[in-house]
């Protein structure tokens, strides 16, 4: 399942559409604020004006790493009332399920630093975060253009700890499963033949921070440009794609006729073939074979 099926499949757990005629009570958009997908409850009634967030992992490796970095999620999961990890079924195992994630301390998710190579600390490049590399030197004959001296240097995957920027694991990675669901989101399993389902419920947050003026205008904004479609459940969203492909199509049709017409006119008085053809995009463009 990809990540654009998912998010399709879990915004139908949030009605957009009331009697096939009006806009319903949650808004689904994506992307904003660094949220996948999240679903905003206009009514008092459903969730007293909810937010709900959602991270969407379709692969394994992808939800290790959002795990590893809880930081990443944290102005995120503060700013909704719940927050989900989304992800197709199978992903986890039962035993990853049930594993309950105890109370960490800030230092269970620090490794023990890699001391580097040959005394030169290991680091990560601007265009390769991920990787820890160290500077070592090379012989003149194969320096680089920008080398110091006798000698030039260049950067290599740091031998010890083998780019991983440290040489013990932290105790999260040495003690918790693969993957897990963290003890500040809940999880939603999502079926390949439609529906999702909460394997865990997200702990709910009463209170979370109000819009302001400028968050206010970025999200009309966002809005504008990628609008929930479940809010023309009547049709007039379709009818008015399909509207604006047959005016497109009728706009042709007569410039097209209308070209015909001039060429037939310009081949009677210059007494050559003449044919006209057109670019809906630009003006008309005359061409005489």
């Amino acid at each position: 399942m990809t990540a654009r099926e998912l998010k399709d499949r879990l915004a139908l757990r949030y009605p957009g559409g009331i009697y096939g005629s009006m806009p319903g009570a949650w808004t689904v958009i994506e992307e904003y604020r660094s949220i996948d997908l999240l679903a905003w409850s206009s009514w008092s009634s459903a969730s007293n004006y909810g937010r709900v967030g959602h991270e969407v992992k379709v692969s394994r490796n992808d939800l290790r790493k959002e795990l590893l970095s809880p930081e990443k999620r944290t102005r995120s999961v503060d700013w909704c009332n719940e927050f989900y990890f989304a992800v197709p079924e199978g992903l986890l195992t039962k035993e990853e399920l049930a594993y309950e994630e105890p109370e960490w301390e800030p230092q269970d998710w620090v490794g023990e630093r890699c001391p580097g190579f040959n005394g030169v600390a290991c680091g990560p490049m601007w265009s390769r975060k991920k990787t820890h590399w160290v500077r070592v030197p090379v012989p003149a004959v194969t320096r680089y253009a920008f080398a110091f001296g006798d000698d030039g240097w260049q950067y290599i995957v740091c031998p010890t700890c083998k780019g991983k920027g440290t040489t013990v694991a932290s105790r999260v990675e040495r003690e918790a499963p693969t993957c897990w669901v963290p003890r500040d989101v809940g999880l939603i399993v999502v079926y390949e033949k439609g529906g999702a389902r909460v394997m865990k419920k997200s702990p709910k947050r009463k209170e979370v921070d109000p819009l302001n003026v400028a968050e206010l205008g970025q999200l009309v904004r966002w809005v504008s440009m990628r609008p929930d479609p479940r809010h023309h459940a009547d049709g007039s969203y379709e009818r008015a794609r399909d509207e604006a492909v047959e005016m497109r199509a009728e706009m042709e049709e007569n410039l097209q006729a209308a070209g015909d017409a001039v060429a037939a006119e310009l081949s009677g008085q210059i007494g050559e073939d003449v044919d006209i053809s057109f670019e809906m995009e630009s003006v008309l463009r005359l061409e005489i074979d």
